[in-house]
């Protein structure tokens, strides 16, 4: 509650209580930890720290070997995380080994994987060999296997150290194959893996989005393949240009290194406005920002006190449109934004009045507005519940150009039975406008709010959030905050809920997916790994399950921190590339990964390398 009243104090008032802070709402209790967080803390602790590699030095540490049958099948393609490529000894060189070296200094290494690659010819596996590690002046021997054979074609084995070790610098040592011939005939390895603890990765780099004196918060942010982000939110400060209101909001573009390409602000004289949810479209050309303002934006009328609005950008920073709606005497705020594959535009939030002809049913009721490539209003549905509020958050469209509208209530919405005090809610319209079904859940005698939602390639829904004092679905209870990820299929069947937290809690803000899984990022207090971890400020993470809901890892980044203290930083928004990183923004209250804070707090970006 914390930073929600600070910036209610600072600024505004009324309906801005709605902008609390995730984890922020009704404080931030602590929440025991549960067995399904135990799995998780095995499973988040084990991930592979070698980078995809490129080359035997790109992007990151050093790849060595004894010896290669040809430059076709050099050591570096035993970490390139292909499978359809190996590294092939020098043939008849006894001993026959990889090694690989990290860049930035020793790695805490629990256990090694090798995945063999090379059809039906499995003389070439490994038989006999040494893991070691290098301490300066010496190997030093960490794992002994002996007569591994009957290796599968494709076929990966996994081995646990005795004692974790730490080494900035790790090598494979093979004495003999599966050949018949003493000593190695010749070694064929598809993959190597170095795996240990995700917690505490370090950014490739990070941007802070300051103004000295001036208050700025990145709420959501975007990418397209090529590594381009873009994020939006709100500020007190400029950045292409003077405040135009009390408070503007912005969209920021940066290229893959960081660099700012361009920047736009977004504002109405002695009002506020702010940029809540971001999306780019399926061609990667065009930029959609959510919203609400208090004024008439870029010549378009105030309908109300406040107004949602929609904005569409080039990513070449040239404004296409911008778009209000609201309702007289009323507020009606803009919070998501999605897009289908035909750039229609589905604007999502809240409204305390009857929008664009619908009936308002609660004291607030979620609405969702459709607008075609052009901007054209195509039509306004609302969803709500007697004497209660709902509001919306998150829209995800997919190719046919149904949304799924996401949120949070604390009514009983389309026949469903309540579960807390706060259920999260989908709701699935056709491309018509027509509902197709919702479904909401919660924590029994809890809170859940939700701040992600994506479709993966098959159109099953994925969202985040998190709640308070409860298991959802037959998860075990905590007695704080823990993220929640919930997978529904397009019919709304449910497939899974699954959640996580440590003691001093865990919050879920935005969910990527491509084809290895679902990546949900957020922030979380403490060490999410090691429930008997102390108390720390919120920092960012990132949690990767497979669609199967099963955890692969967690990977925490450092508290901001600012004259020797930690402060507290918030991640709002994730993103992919193609390339095998991902991107979080979200805003800091102190120095992150080395950047220096401006205002307070500071907008950020950062980009981080993926397992």
């Amino acid at each position: 509650m914390r930073f929600a009243q600070k910036l209610r104090n600072t600024l505004l008032t009324g309906a801005m209580a709605l902008l609390a802070i995730p984890g922020c709402q009704g404080g931030e209790p602590a929440a025991e930890p549960s067995p399904r967080a135990e799995s998780a803390q095995e499973l988040g602790c084990f991930m592979n720290l070698v980078p995809t590699m490129t080359s035997a030095y790109t992007p990151a540490g050093t790849v060595t070997r004894s010896g290669v049958y040809d430059a076709s099948y050099e050591a570096w393609l035993a970490f390139d995380a292909s499978l359809g490529s190996m590294w092939i000894s020098a043939v008849t060189q006894t001993p026959a080994w990889i090694a690989y070296e990290f860049s930035d200094g020793p790695k805490k290494v629990n256990k090694y994987a090798l995945h063999y690659v090379n059809g039906n010819i499995t003389t070439r596996a490994p038989k006999n060999w040494t893991f070691e590690g290098w301490n300066g002046s010496a190997w030093v021997v960490l794992d002994t296997r002996t007569n591994q054979t009957g290796w599968a074609g494709h076929e990966r084995r996994e081995f646990t150290l005795a004692s974790p070790a730490t080494y900035a610098k790790y090598r494979l040592n093979v004495t003999d194959d599966n050949d018949s011939r003493a000593g190695v005939e010749v070694i064929s390895l598809g993959r190597m893996e170095l795996i240990g603890c995700a917690t505490g990765g370090v950014p490739i780099w990070t941007r802070l989005q300051g103004s000295a004196g001036g208050f700025i918060r990145v709420h959501d942010l975007a990418t397209d393949p090529a590594g381009r982000s873009y994020t939006t939110g709100m500020t007190t400060g400029s950045f292409s240009g003077p405040l135009v209101g009390v408070m503007d909001g912005f969209l920021n573009a940066y290229d893959w290194n960081g660099n700012l390409i361009w920047s736009r602000q977004m504002g109405a004289p002695n009002t506020i406005t702010l940029g809540y949810g971001i999306v780019r479209n399926r061609r990667f050309e065009e930029i959609f920002v959510g919203g609400f303002t208090g004024g008439a934006l870029d010549g378009g009328p105030l309908m109300s006190g406040r107004d949602a609005f929609v904005t569409k950008y080039r990513y070449t920073g040239v404004r296409g449109w911008t778009r209000q709606i609201g309702a007289p005497g009323a507020s009606t705020e803009g919070y998501g934004i999605g897009v289908d594959a035909a750039d229609n535009s589905f604007l999502v939030g809240s409204t305390d009045g009857s929008l664009d002809g619908n009936t308002r049913i609660g004291a607030y009721d979620a609405f969702v507005t459709k607008y075609d490539a052009a901007g054209n209003k195509q039509w306004t549905r609302t969803v709500g519940a007697n004497s209660s509020s709902t509001h919306a958050r998150r829209a995800a469209a997919d190719d046919a150009g149904n949304v799924y509208v996401s949120g949070w209530t604390s009514g009983a919405l389309d026949g469903n039975v309540r579960v807390g005090t706060q259920d999260f809610f989908i709701t699935k319209y056709s491309a018509a406008g027509v509902k197709q079904w919702t479904r909401q859940l919660g924590a029994a005698g809890g809170a859940s709010y939700l701040y992600g939602s994506a479709l993966d390639s098959a159109g099953n829904v994925y969202v985040t959030g998190y709640n308070q004092g409860g298991g959802i679905d037959g998860n075990p209870s905590g007695s704080g905050i823990q993220m929640f990820l919930a997978k529904y299929d397009p019919a709304g069947n449910k497939q899974w809920v699954r959640q996580f937290g440590s003691p001093h809690g865990a919050w879920g803000t935005g969910i990527a997916i491509d084809s290895s899984g679902v990546y949900v990022g957020g922030s979380g207090s403490g060490d999410l790994t090691n429930p008997s971890s102390a108390s720390t400020q919120p920092h960012t993470f990132i949690a990767k399950y497979d669609t199967s809901g099963n955890l692969q890892y967690i990977s925490q980044q450092e508290p901001a921190t600012l004259g020797g203290v930690e402060k507290y930083g918030a991640a709002n928004g994730i993103g992919l590339d193609d390339y095998g990183y991902a991107y979080l923004g979200g805003f800091t209250e102190g120095n992150l990964a080395g950047v220096n804070l401006t205002g307070n707090p500071d907008g950020f970006v950062m980009k981080l390398r993926l397992p």
